[in-house]
């Protein structure tokens, strides 16, 4: 548990980042490019950025922990994913 704390913390903080990126979204998307709060919207969703890159490095940093080949980790991927695909496109179609 100790080992993976830090990683849920990380977790935390990326999801808050994100809630900020949408958040400050609104502001952005005005026009009063010269007023305070749509500088401040654009400093938050400027700084917040690195969240989604910030789970890619979680998520792989987890998948470095598991011990499974490279046949096991495609083979429970695409199990997972496939049906869903394969239902959803032929619902679209």
């Amino acid at each position: 548990m100790a080992r993976t704390s830090y990683i849920s913390i990380l977790r935390i903080v990326a999801i808050f980042l994100v809630i900020l990126i949408h958040s400050s979204s609104g502001y952005l998307n005005s026009n009063e490019f010269e007023s305070f709060d749509w500088s401040y919207a654009n400093w938050l969703n400027s700084f917040s950025r690195f969240a989604v890159p910030l789970f890619v490095v979680i998520s792989g940093a987890l998948l470095l922990q598991k011990d499974e080949s490279t046949g096991q980790f495609y083979r429970k991927r695409l199990l997972k994913i496939v049906p869903p695909f394969l239902f959803w496109s032929i619902v679209y179609l």
